[in-house]
């Protein structure tokens, strides 16, 4: 779709030779028909996912001509030529064929002449003007545009083509603004050089996914109404419109990359409408889109033009330009070289014209649309595509102006800033002066605080040290990074997935089986190893532990395919749990495992939670020190993944920021501190009485405060963002399935 009608063809010509002389087989997808079907064995027809034709081209295209007239829009024109015309003769699918077929209908019946079209010369002032532009991207390079000139008028659709290279995008670079030219001058509107402040410009770029910056299209459709003076109805009322014009509502609650090329193309053009445009600069539009689609961004066009917006088209879709612009231009060698009417254009051209010219140039030299050739063969004429809605098209081009019903656009509440479909915005706390200066300040004090304090102390006094960092960091990074505030949509969704799994309140044999052996068969292991071996086999220890960790999550699997990408996701999450304890071992227990591994529950479910805990215990402790410790670790670690995972699934661990944040806090201090300070006594006090378990319990309260401490703070400010990148990656991959 972004190659020139000549290095299209060759293209395909390439690969017609590596077909016909190497004998590889060849699979093709193609909105674009002319050149590829005459080169095609099969053609194979995909419409909602499903597969509804299979064999011959001429075969299916017939079929489709009595089942799906929308798909058979798409066929090659000399096919959709003969299909219109009455006529006993064989059916053409090339230029070539078609050629000998008109050659041989004119033959039997004459042919009509075609109407005189006019085209009136644009008048008055052009809206946007490029006066002997010279430009090149540095001072090595060779000049990409040379005396390069344009004007653009109200209420025209201008399309500019050429070849790859040739420059186009970079003219439309330098009449949005972006790029300054060398030499020459942009005049918008009559005033020079100020097309980078003109407010009623729009860009759509080449790459239309620059443009996506929100997780839904909703979102990223009001994030384009942001700071410019609009209040939440006016805002929601836009949105509305464009959503009615180009049909987007289905799509409003998607994420904008999981769309198809030609569905992210149109949800690019709303973003663009919702700037209010005079002036709307268009590279390559129809990329990707399929019949249907370039006729309703056709209804657009037509609508805004009727309505004076200046459009400037970079095309290599010679079709379309052939049969929406007025005007045309061939940009060669930096500067245009041919420019005038649409049907002028195209029909003096030999390279850069339209199948149906190629096709009928010998009897009829300025026909260039299908519609031009069944006119003159005596056929039906081609109905105008339908105006799209003037009322919407009105209000997307009208200036904001104040609410009549006096909301200010600075007042509205949360519920008047989420746009349709169910997209709510995150408010998210904004980084003022205060807090930035606060941040710094802290940051600083951390940094002074650890270098003076060094190696200062060996007694209760470092504690108390180790505690001020861990408060001064977690305190500037609270400072810098406020977090979000919600999770709704994603909440609701989540929510209903996941209780799905415990519908009815059973448990499955697998989920008992799995429950019976973290509960009871790991504790029992760890209390035999250390009958048996004391604490000299923690390493044999560990990986006992390590297989029974992994036999729940064997079980899970049973009776289906494993995935590969479940077994990635928990893969990354245990990698980035070590490696945030790893990194972070200088601060006494002060360290987001724990906030991982509650993620890793709550996304993933309790068993993949336990995995997720187990795992990182032991593959961390390789770099911090294996010891007879491991095991409780492992078991404590799984312990609290399974927690998070069952309690969040049974719908009573709701995924908001503060219950988050409290429930961690409360299960390290409880389940981790409580495990591990028993498991201190069991290692260093053979016959342990009541008073060493009740010392070592206090002796480990500040250092599991500081844990849990910890745990809240991290699970405050990463638990939303990276449940919510888990819960799309769980979307996108079909982990829910």
């Amino acid at each position: 779709a972004q190659l020139d009608p000549i290095a299209a063809q060759d293209f395909l010509h390439t690969l017609a030779k590596i077909n016909r002389e190497l004998g590889t087989a060849v699979l093709l997808t193609e909105h674009r028909l002319e050149e590829v079907l005459p080169l095609a064995d099969r053609l194979l027809v995909l419409e909602q996912g499903r597969l509804i034709s299979d064999g011959p081209p001429r075969q299916i295209a017939r079929q489709l001509q009595e089942k799906a007239p929308q798909l058979f829009a798409t066929m090659p024109t000399p096919l959709r030529i003969w299909s219109r015309v009455e006529n006993d003769l064989p059916c053409p699918l090339t230029v070539r064929e078609g050629q000998e077929w008109l050659a041989a209908f004119a033959k039997s019946r004459p042919l009509l002449d075609l109407p005189e079209q006019v085209s009136p010369p644009p008048g008055g002032r052009p809206l946007l003007a490029l006066h002997d532009i010279s430009f090149r991207y540095s001072r090595d390079c060779a000049l990409v545009l040379d005396d390069f000139s344009l004007q653009l008028y109200a209420g025209e659709i201008y399309a500019l083509m050429g070849g790859n290279g040739a420059g186009k995008s970079t003219a439309l670079l330098l009449a949005a603004g972006i790029r300054k030219p060398e030499r020459g001058r942009v005049e918008v509107d009559g005033q020079e050089n100020t097309a980078a402040g003109f407010g009623g410009l729009a860009l759509l770029p080449q790459n239309h996914q620059t443009l996506f910056v929100k997780k839904s299209v909703a979102e990223d459709l009001a994030e384009a109404l942001e700071d410019r003076g609009l209040s939440g109805r006016q805002k929601e009322a836009r949105i509305s419109a464009v959503c009615r014009l180009l049909r987007l509502q289905p799509l409003l609650p998607r994420h904008p990359y999981d769309l198809s090329g030609g569905e992210q193309q149109m949800v690019a053009v709303a973003k663009a409408l919702l700037i209010s445009p005079r002036i709307l600069l268009l590279d390559e539009p129809t990329k990707g889109l399929d019949n249907s689609l370039k006729e309703r961004l056709a209804q657009l066009l037509l609508g805004l033009k009727a309505a004076g917006v200046a459009v400037l088209i970079v095309s290599h879709d010679i079709e379309f330009c052939a049969r929406y612009a007025d005007r045309c231009g061939l940009l060669f060698d930096g500067a245009i070289v041919a420019s005038a009417p649409a049907r002028d254009f195209f029909a003096g051209q030999h390279f850069y014209t339209t199948a149906a010219n190629r096709l009928a140039r010998h009897l009829l030299p300025r026909a260039i649309l299908d519609s031009d050739v069944v006119a003159a063969c005596g056929g039906p004429g081609e109905s105008a595509p339908p105006a799209c809605a003037q009322e919407d098209l009105e209000l997307l081009l009208a200036p904001p102006k104040a609410d009549c019903a006096g909301d200010d656009a600075d007042s509205d509440d949360d519920e008047s800033r989420k746009p349709p479909g169910g997209g709510g915005l995150y408010p998210r706390s904004r980084l003022s002066r205060r807090r930035l200066l606060g941040g710094m300040l802290l940051l600083a004090l951390f940094i002074l605080t650890a270098v003076l304090g060094h190696e200062q102390w060996s007694d209760w006094r470092l504690y108390l040290y180790r505690a001020a960092l861990a408060l001064e960091l977690a305190l500037a990074l609270i400072a810098f990074f406020p977090g979000r505030a919600k999770w709704s949509h994603i909440e609701a969704a989540h929510l209903q997935a996941q209780q799905q799994l415990y519908r009815g309140g059973k448990l499955g044999l697998r989920s008992i089986v799995g429950i019976a052996i973290i509960m009871l068969l790991m504790p029992l292991t760890i209390w035999a190893g250390l009958r048996i071996g004391g604490d000299r086999q923690y390493l044999i220890l560990s990986m006992v532990l390590a297989v029974e960790a992994v036999i729940p999550f064997v079980l899970a699997f049973e009776g289906r395919r494993p995935q590969a990408r479940e077994i990635v996701v928990i893969a990354v999450l245990i990698g980035l749990a070590v490696a945030s304890r790893a990194a972070l071992f200088m601060l006494p227990q002060f360290k987001p495992v724990l906030a991982i591994i509650i993620i890793a529950g709550i996304s993933l479910g309790g068993r993949a939670g336990f995995l997720v805990g187990s795992m990182t215990a032991l593959i961390s402790n390789f770099f911090l020190g294996q010891g007879a410790w491991t095991a409780w670790q492992m078991f404590t670690f799984g312990l609290i993944g399974l927690i998070a995972g069952s309690l969040f699934a049974r719908g009573w661990l709701p995924p908001r920021r503060g219950w988050l944040a409290v429930f961690g806090a409360v299960i390290t201090l409880v389940v981790y501190g409580g495990i591990m300070n028993f498991n201190s006594v069991l290692l260093f006090a053979p016959e342990p009485t009541w008073g060493m378990i009740i010392t070592t319990y206090a002796l480990g309260l500040p250092f599991d405060l500081i844990h849990a401490a910890g745990t809240a703070f991290f699970l405050w400010i990463a638990a939303l963002p990276l449940l919510e990148k888990l819960e799309r990656v769980k979307s996108k991959y079909g982990l829910l399935e």
